[in-house]
């Protein structure tokens, strides 16, 4: 998960898990995807959307009132942000091959 959209998810799910940072990054690099790794604290993927969702949309909202965007853009933007959460949630990194010492 790379960038800052990527880093802003990890802190949310981090939140929501009451997960270190660090140890959700390297559950990600095992190969576990974000709703593996917070099923274990009993969170469902859709707590993990919902939160997400939830601290996105006053930002958008944000933009909205401030004119950078138009509310038509803002509602497509939500609708495409929900269809990439499912697949951020569920993605897989493989895990790195172990190499023989």
């Amino acid at each position: 998960m790379a960038g800052r959209a990527g880093t802003e998810v990890v802190e949310i799910v981090a939140k929501v898990t009451g997960l270190a940072k660090d140890e959700i990054t390297g559950q990600l690099r095992e190969g576990k995807s974000l709703t593996e790794i917070a099923a274990p604290k009993g969170k469902t993927h859709a707590d993990l959307k919902e939160a997400i969702l939830a601290d996105a949309k006053p930002k958008l909202d944000a933009q909205t009132t401030a004119g950078r965007v138009t509310r038509g853009q803002a509602d497509r933007a939500d609708r495409g942000k929900e269809q990439r959460l499912d697949h951020l949630l569920t993605a897989k990194r493989p895990a790195p091959a172990h190499r023989p010492a």
